[in-house]
């Protein structure tokens, strides 16, 4: 197992927490933690502008044909059916991208 070799065993992903708050930074559309935000832009106030533009209870899916995030209105406004909504992504199977280095 990758993660075994790289760190000798199994106690980080034993501690790591189970669920983490991510946000979407808007720079990229990407989920982070806000320890990513913080090693990014050096505080919490971009952090605190992502919770407060994430705040959406519409469920939002992403468009293969330009990798935004759409409402299920939008896509049938878009599309004239449902059927590319049904296959679309949804924020949560989207793959993580690795911690963004310190600057």
């Amino acid at each position: 197992d990758q993660f075994v070799q790289q760190y000798g065993g199994t106690k980080e992903w034993d501690e790591a927490p189970l669920d983490v708050e991510r946000r979407i930074d808007p720079s990229d559309g990407l989920a982070y933690t806000k320890e990513d935000f913080v090693a990014q832009y050096g505080g919490l106030a971009q952090w605190d502008a992502a919770g407060q533009k994430n705040i959406d209870t519409q469920e939002k899916r992403i468009d293969p044909a330009d990798g935004m995030a759409y409402t299920k209105e939008e896509f049938h406004e878009c599309y004239g059916g449902y059927d590319e909504w049904e296959s679309a992504t949804t924020h949560d199977e989207l793959p993580q991208r690795p911690r963004r280095r310190q600057r």
